[in-house]
């Protein structure tokens, strides 16, 4: 029932250039964790952020499903060492997937 008002406040703050926390689902039965982990993994799916949590113990799994992959990374890196609007593996890059690039490198610690 909160699914697309969820989604709506999400896109909301995303098109405000806000970060966006959030998961799919209710928090309130914090003990199955392989709930939020699916959870956790539709959210980064969707471009939201990371999440808040109730218990420790769900901690690691948001902390592992919103870090960027190491494929992530490594898109990240290639797309920064282009420039202009440029073909890279069958994709276009251009000013907006620069600035996602930046923003996975910024999520994992590394300046770009």
């Amino acid at each position: 029932m909160l699914r697309q008002p969820k989604l709506m406040v999400h896109y909301a703050a995303k098109a405000a250039g806000k970060l966006s926390l959030g998961l799919l689902r209710s928090i309130a039965d914090y003990s199955d964790l392989p709930a939020i982990e699916a959870a956790a993994t539709e959210a980064r799916r969707h471009g939201f952020d990371g999440a808040t949590c109730v218990h420790p113990s769900a901690i690691p799994i948001l902390n592992t499903a919103f870090a960027p992959s190491p494929a992530d990374l490594a898109w990240a890196r290639a797309v920064l060492a282009t420039t202009g609007t440029v073909s890279l593996n069958g994709q276009m890059i251009d000013k907006p997937l620069r600035g996602r690039a930046t923003a996975i490198l910024r999520a994992a610690g590394i300046s770009s």
